[in-house]
């Protein structure tokens, strides 16, 4: 691929910073999980306050999965590119005169 440059350094920071991120924003979405009381919905109305109830809490652990998702993901790319930066220095090493950086 001509052109291609992996910054490994660079790239390693900014997946360390985006896990670092996600990790704040699990935190902080798990403390805000939604409680709606169906009596809250009125007299004569709990059972559309129990589907509002149901449908918050279903919203909620959507997010969760995503932010889960996006850790794992995250994470993989970090595998990816420290395996990149491995493969680069083998390759190196073995043509003379090549230090790997």
């Amino acid at each position: 691929m001509s052109g291609f440059e992996l910054k490994i350094g660079e790239s390693l920071a900014t997946l360390r910073g985006l896990l670092g991120e996600t990790a704040q924003q699990h935190s902080i979405h798990r403390q805000r999980v939604p409680y709606y009381s169906p009596s809250a919905s009125g007299r004569g109305f709990s059972a559309h306050g129990l589907a509002l109830a149901d449908m918050f809490e279903g919203l909620h652990r959507g997010v969760e999965k995503r932010i889960d998702a996006f850790t794992q993901t995250t994470q993989a790319a970090e595998e990816e590119v420290k395996r990149f930066d491995n493969t680069d220095k083998v390759f190196g090493a073995g043509f003379d005169g090549i230090d790997p950086k």
